[in-house]
């Protein structure tokens, strides 16, 4: 069994909406599509491909049965994998159902929940989670666009500053649940702390990417919590189906939406007004309003380009940020640092560093390329070839070797015997390694037992 590096702790690695919800009971995934808002309904439909999607609406205002024969008159020849794909996937959604139609053929069933949560969407109706919500005596003082986006930057940046080591100020206890959780830190408390290895790649990614990620952890969570999940993916997102700017009230919400209106206030994706009295309104900001995209989404505002690297394999940080240059010593050797400015160069050693901590050589390119200073970004390519190249050669170096665990048979009598465990070895897919002119056998410690009770029961005959 091949050897390979782990912290020991659940990856939330679903990059979509798809992917999430497939891993979700049907039983789940029916009371989801009951819920009266559309807003999930709505988030799946916008995730599906166009296929998928043209399949939906054209089923939409039919109550019956759709043939398969039907199905596949509307495609060309040339489109059967696309209609494959697309069946699979209404498939495992659980959108459509196999069922005889009125002629008895087979044919493909609308779930009826999803039917009715569409055409909600399409043709207006249901009930309203928030409404047009009016300036009231508490919104003397309006809040922005560009204020929401600070706050939402500044709230996720200290969530970041906890994951990097850099505990500017006291944490909530449920963010770092939420990392632990997520496997982005060790343990649960201040005492284990401790990033781990997808810790490292986590704070490579963008933050539409992280969000996400953040996000499904958070509803893996709030099972520990004994907090509805139900309830708790659908309010996420009516969240993200919000307006920019726009206020919303919380009156009539659960006390598991007002649960998460206070943790989302510390994540940055919502804001609410601090005071001796708690708010009723708050704002969502844009951190929650990319969730219905899933990690694919992006936020050109959250793309800031501060990096410049030369031929010379040195990088120029423009920024004053801890965390950002934090960051950036993942990968390189910190030489200088100012006020504004801090200097570094890559490194066999440091690009090796890196490799160790679990970052690879593209999440390194990308997350350069992604933070690339504006004047960088205006010739091709961004990043200089012959650095890219190079951080993949230094990659390279470090994958020539496989470490695998085994076990060694050697003073094998005679060239008989060998062929016969070497043989055997073969057919059960453990010999890791053999030498015919030395007569030595290393098989897999799992394949050993095996192994070893055939070569017994070989010597008693």
């Amino acid at each position: 069994m091949t050897m390979v590096a782990s912290d020991g702790y659940q990856s939330i690695d679903h990059k979509n909406l798809y992917s999430y919800l497939t891993t979700l009971p049907s039983s789940m995934l029916e009371n989801l599509y009951k819920h009266p808002n559309p807003c999930l309904c709505m988030a799946i439909f916008r995730d599906l491909v166009p296929m998928a999607q043209k399949f939906v609406l054209r089923q939409l205002f039919i109550d019956q049965v759709l043939p398969k024969s039907a199905l596949l008159a509307w495609i060309t020849p040339d489109g059967r994998k696309d209609h494959d794909d697309a069946v699979r996937l209404l498939i495992e959604l659980r959108i459509w159902s196999e069922a005889p139609s009125s002629a008895g053929l087979m044919g493909w069933k609308l779930n009826e929940h999803f039917r009715k949560g569409i055409q909600a969407v399409v043709v207006g109706g249901g009930p309203s989670w928030g409404g047009d919500v009016t300036p009231t005596a508490e919104e003397t003082t309006p809040v922005d666009v560009a204020f929401l986006e600070k706050y939402a930057r500044d709230q996720w940046e200290h969530v970041l500053h906890y994951l990097a080591g850099l505990k500017t100020r006291q944490t909530a206890s449920h963010v770092v649940d939420v990392l632990a959780t997520a496997g982005l830190v060790r343990g649960g408390n201040e005492r284990d702390g401790g990033i781990t290895q997808n810790g490292f790649r986590f704070l490579l990614m963008d933050t539409p990417s992280q969000v996400w990620r953040f996000v499904l952890s958070y509803l893996q969570t709030t099972q520990k919590w004994n907090m509805d999940l139900i309830e708790c993916i659908s309010f996420i997102f009516q969240l993200s189906f919000s307006q920019t700017g726009k206020h919303y009230s919380s009156s009539g919400f659960s006390d598991n939406q007002m649960k998460m209106l206070q943790h989302f206030r510390d994540y940055g994706l919502v804001y609410m007004r601090s005071g001796k009295r708690p708010s009723s309104r708050f704002y969502p900001t844009n951190l929650v309003m990319n969730l219905s995209g899933g990690a694919s989404s992006t936020n050109a505002s959250f793309a800031e380009g501060y990096i410049v690297v030369e031929t010379n394999y040195r990088i120029i940080a423009y920024t004053d940020s801890p965390l950002k240059i934090a960051v950036v010593s993942y990968f390189s050797e910190m030489l200088y640092r100012f006020p504004n400015l801090a200097i570094g160069i890559l490194t066999r050693e440091s690009i090796r560093n890196a490799l160790a901590k679990g970052i690879t050589a593209d999440e390194i390119i990308r997350f350069l390329r992604m933070h690339a200073h504006p004047q960088m970004r205006e010739s091709s390519p961004i990043l200089p070839s012959t650095l890219t190249d190079q951080i993949k050669l230094w990659e390279m170096e470090r994958a020539r070797f496989e470490f695998t665990d085994g076990v060694l048979y050697n003073q094998i009598n005679s060239v008989k015997d060998y062929e016969l465990l070497r043989n055997y070895a073969n057919d059960l897919g453990v010999n890791v390694l053999s030498n015919n002119d030395k007569r030595l056998l290393v098989v897999t410690t799992e394949g050993h037992v095996p192994v070893r009770a055939f070569w017994k029961r070989q010597k008693k005959e």
